[in-house]
């Protein structure tokens, strides 16, 4: 059953990382559009803050909840995808050294640059349709 949202109420977002940082006070939102545009623009932030912090293994989320704790919106972060692999740390490491060199940008993105795109795409973009944003340092175009 969904939550039925209701005009002007309180919106709460959470934060699941190291420690949990629970939103008491919450926010007056007017509607469920505003309530995701607000949590894509605080996850943006927040992500953009951990840069080289959310290490491999390791989750974060944000839940967004009304003033009932009835979840609105949940948006997870996994870290690293090779992690559950099965492969060794030499191999890892020698994977990602073999992916940079047919990057044309020669790096793997960063939290941030994720997060960017992320939040242009959940609160910028608001006359964009359809419309696909690769962020991979420019391997899409090769």
């Amino acid at each position: 059953m969904k939550a039925a949202f209701i005009s002007n109420a309180e919106v709460f977002f959470h934060v699941y990382h190291d420690l949990p940082e629970l939103d008491y006070e919450g926010e007056e939102l007017p509607d469920k559009h505003a309530a995701w545009k607000e949590a894509t623009v605080m996850a943006g932030q927040t992500l953009q803050g951990l840069d080289g912090k959310l290490t491999p293994g390791r989750e974060w989320r944000m839940e967004v909840t009304d003033e009932f704790a009835n979840p609105l919106y949940v948006l997870p972060i996994i870290t690293s995808i090779l992690d559950k692999g099965g492969l060794t740390p030499a191999q890892k490491d020698n994977f990602i050294e073999a992916a940079k060199t047919r990057i044309p940008l020669g790096r793997t993105g960063t939290a941030a640059e994720v997060a960017a795109a992320a939040l242009y795409l959940a609160a910028d973009a608001t006359y964009t349709t359809g419309a696909e944003l690769f962020v991979d340092g420019g391997l899409i175009d090769l």
